[in-house]
């Protein structure tokens, strides 16, 4: 395994675990969330697009001398082609089941099924948009003081929607997104700190869990909130100097990823009338095991092919 690899094995576990506990916190899985507070599942998309957005500058730093259309494609479609399959067996399938077992409330019932890509959605967007700035932006220092403008600026909207004061709740994940992911990639140009004895980022990112977890159980509120974002922050930095992981958790990294998607299948069926829990829960988890197995075996049949005409 690489090193690149082995240095984000635990982000790859993070993103899993996350995956896992927002599908346990979500209405027809068996836990949910009725005390009045929010949960760590409320927040994982924000911990998934600081996540994004450092891996995206990482990217976008191989594309600075390419093409802005080539560039984009290429930004796109590596992020695109591991879930092609996934997303198109599952909008295949809701659109099958609609036409054929729903009558009423059709529109009501497509928007349920495919509520969960919002964070899809918004990411790809995002990338371009990014994307886009990164090329028109020449220098190291505008690009850093763009992002940090973006950080500000989205924190500011995102409060003032808290408030009501401006009264478009649907704005709330644009601002979520492009807030996170520029947070992310600003995580990348700060120096990473060495320690000769002992690696005291292991210690940091242990302290830094529990405090996360602590804090997921307060009222919520916005400043706790933007406090929780900038933990994530933290935790994506501390983590990524610390050299960990393998396949393993690069397998379960993709696999929390699909779980996600396949939120959208498993809506379809709960609408159905298969409504018990714990059974959804299996199929979700199955569907999406079934998927990544699928694609690993694609991507070996089509390396062999290519080694094959080499």
């Amino acid at each position: 395994m690489s090193d690149t690899k082995q240095r984000y094995g635990l982000l790859d576990l993070y993103r899993f675990l996350l995956g896992f506990w927002v599908l346990s916190c979500h209405d027809f899985f068996f836990v949910q969330n009725t005390t009045g507070h929010f949960s760590v599942a409320e927040l994982a998309p924000d911990f998934f697009f600081v996540i994004s957005g450092y891996f995206l500058l990482k990217s976008m730093q191989k594309k600075k001398y390419v093409p802005v259309h080539i560039g984009m494609r290429d930004l796109l479609r590596a992020r695109i082609k591991p879930l092609f399959f996934s997303i198109c067996f599952i909008t295949t399938f809701n659109l099958v089941c609609t036409a054929l077992f729903i009558r009423d409330d059709v529109f009501y019932s497509l928007f349920l099924m495919f509520r969960y890509w919002w964070y899809v959605v918004y990411l790809y967007a995002a990338v371009a948009l990014f994307y886009c700035a990164y090329k028109l932006i020449k220098t190291k220092r505008g690009f850093v003081i763009f992002l940090f403008a973006t950080a500000i600026i989205m924190g500011v909207l995102d409060y003032l929607l808290e408030l009501g004061i401006i009264p478009i709740y649907e704005l709330t994940f644009s601002t979520r997104t492009l807030g996170c992911m520029s947070t992310g990639m600003l995580i990348s140009y700060i120096p990473k700190l060495k320690f000769k004895k002992f690696n005291y980022n292991i210690l940091i990112t242990a302290l830094l869990i529990p405090i996360l977890f602590i804090l997921a159980y307060n009222e919520k509120d916005f400043f706790t909130c933007l406090l929780m974002i900038i933990l994530f922050a933290s935790l994506v930095y501390f983590t990524t100097n610390i050299s960990f992981g393998g396949k393993v958790f690069d397998v379960l990294g993709q696999l929390g990823t699909r779980m996600y998607l396949y939120m959208s299948f498993i809506t379809t069926i709960y609408l159905l009338g298969i409504t018990h829990h714990r059974i959804l829960f299996v199929i979700d988890v199955a569907l999406a095991s079934m998927d990544l197995v699928i694609y690993h075996y694609k991507q070996k049949y089509e390396a062999a092919r290519a080694k094959s005409v080499e």
